[in-house]
């Protein structure tokens, strides 16, 4: 199912997809979403290290991946 159109109806501005090997990130314009590099909400956030992250996430503690996101956003 192609839920999609159905965020779009409803006006959620962005939707980020992971799909087993990248997060991508989709932006509204209009009633379509196109993708974008960037995160609209978090625009420092870019698709590889989004990606980057949540690998981590999958393979290291929390307390780890928290150290390290926090790290990474004081920068």
């Amino acid at each position: 199912l192609n839920k999609m159109p159905i965020y779009a109806a409803l006006g959620v501005p962005e939707v980020w997809l992971y799909k087993g090997k990248k997060v991508e990130f989709y932006k509204l314009y209009g009633e379509f979403y196109q993708e974008t590099e960037n995160s609209v909400a978090l625009p420092f956030l870019d698709s590889r290290t989004a990606t980057e992250f949540l690998q981590k996430g999958l393979r290291e503690s929390s307390s780890e991946w928290f150290k390290q996101v926090r790290e990474w956003a004081k920068t």
